[in-house]
């Protein structure tokens, strides 16, 4: 079974950019600058023949590139729990068009809607169980200090020229991410010259 996702990868310099910003949060699982994307649509656990059809249904999709911006801060979690730390990115027209088109995709090959909304971020850190409650200091402590640094993040907007469909791998050291194909935004069908997989 492959474990499936699609997202808009970081431009390098933009994803070493964020990763300056990581430490000082105790039990903060980082995420590295080379895993650091915009998820589009997580997709799970499918088969290898319904990866063969997910990328030909991406393939299918019309969507012109755009500008994205990331900018500001801020946490999934309730209460006490954070779950994640992330960089906002502006919820623009395109960039939810882009995600809705992938959702009846999906769908439209038999696979269930998301069924969230979907607010666009780049997760900087996870945790398990509470946090910041190491050497002292009310739980999350330090998370609300990282999010007060962090909340006027601002980085120059970026073009999303692709998207990518990625195969995700669980590691001892944590996830490893393997473009399965890359999907080029130009508002065009790509036809099979533009067309372009990548090897795992």
């Amino acid at each position: 079974m492959n474990r499936l996702f699609a997202a808009l990868p970081l431009p390098e310099d933009l994803a070493v950019r964020i990763a300056g910003t990581q430490g000082g949060i105790d039990g903060a699982r980082w995420v590295p600058a080379e895993n650091m994307h915009i998820t589009l649509r997580f997709i799970g656990e499918v088969s290898g023949a319904d990866t063969d059809d997910i990328v030909d249904a991406l393939h299918g999709l019309q969507a012109p590139s755009f500008p994205v911006t990331v900018s500001g801060a801020g946490r999934f979690g309730t209460g006490e729990r954070t779950r994640a730390i992330w960089m906002g990115v502006d919820r623009t027209a395109e960039i939810v068009a882009l995600h809705n088109k992938i959702d009846q995709a999906l769908i439209r090959i038999g696979h269930a809607p998301e069924g969230r909304k979907y607010t666009p971020h780049v997760t900087v850190a996870r945790f398990s169980g509470r946090v910041g409650q190491r050497r002292g200091g009310p739980p999350n402590t330090r998370v609300l200090h990282w999010l007060e640094a962090q909340g006027g993040f601002f980085a120059p907007p970026f073009e999303a020229r692709e998207f990518v469909l990625y195969e995700s791998h669980l590691g001892r050291t944590g996830p490893v991410y393997v473009p399965v194909a890359s999907i080029p935004l130009s508002g065009t069908e790509p036809d099979d010259g533009s067309r372009r997989e990548l090897e795992n």
